[in-house]
């Protein structure tokens, strides 16, 4: 009889312990080292509000449960709506030394996000990011917004990430990376960034020069367009800061 109590108590761990892990969605940081960007989009839970809550109402929403696990897609479209958003990551660090990796997010819509992390047990703003900061204010300096994170050593460490994206279009995609690749990432954004901006450039002094040799106004108001998308390039993704 005392056996099978024992076994009935082991089974009713096992089973809990399995749906906490099941819900809380734990993502394996030694995952990045055989890509070089890990998407866990769909490991992350979120909250949203009507309105804009602190960390301690997100964290008692936590308690109660509701928090939702994200769709399995690498990027969440989500539109317009009314709402701001808290995510919850879980990242765990199986090795023996503590572990620095970047937190990539889609560039699109997000006016604020703040990501808290647990240290000495105490929450702390660990990075603010956002349109509302400029750019040399975040803190990681790049098109994208990202969170510099550091794992300790043999533990699951908990995020919360604060966002205001009420009322805007918005996409949330959120990718682990090592600072090597982000750098490697970087590189051929910018590269690409320099090749639009270099066509845009040559087509408007091209279309300037042509309005100057035969004087046909369309060729001014091609010059104008391109100018405007130029200004659109750069200011969407922050690179006029830059």
């Amino acid at each position: 009889m005392i056996c099978k109590a024992s076994e009935k108590k082991v089974l009713l761990l096992f089973l809990l312990a399995g749906h906490v892990f099941s819900y809380s969605q734990v993502i394996n940081s030694s995952k990045c080292d055989s890509t070089d960007r890990f998407p866990i989009t769909q490991y992350v839970s979120i909250f949203k509000t009507l309105t804009l809550i602190g960390l301690d109402s997100a964290l008692a929403a936590n308690s109660e449960n509701k928090f939702i696990k994200a769709p399995p897609k690498p990027v969440l479209v989500l539109n317009y709506d009314p709402y701001y958003y808290w995510f919850r990551i879980i990242v765990r660090n199986i090795g023996a030394y503590p572990r620095d990796l970047r937190l990539l997010m889609a560039p699109i819509g997000m006016k604020e996000g703040q990501l808290f992390q647990k240290h000495q047990g105490t929450w702390k703003v660990i990075g603010r990011s956002g349109v509302r900061y400029r750019f040399k204010d975040r803190p990681y300096q790049f098109t994208h917004n990202v969170f510099p994170i550091t794992l300790p050593a043999n533990t699951i460490d908990t995020f919360y990430l604060s966002t205001d994206v009420s009322g805007v279009y918005k996409a949330f995609g959120f990718a682990l990376i090592k600072p090597k690749d982000l750098k490697v990432f970087e590189n051929n954004v910018y590269f690409i960034f320099g090749i639009i901006v270099g066509l845009l450039l040559l087509f408007f002094i091209l279309n300037v020069s042509l309005f100057f040799v035969l004087r046909r106004n369309i060729h001014l108001w091609y010059a104008l367009y391109i100018a405007f998308l130029f200004l659109i390039v750069m200011k969407n993704d922050h690179l006029d800061q830059q």
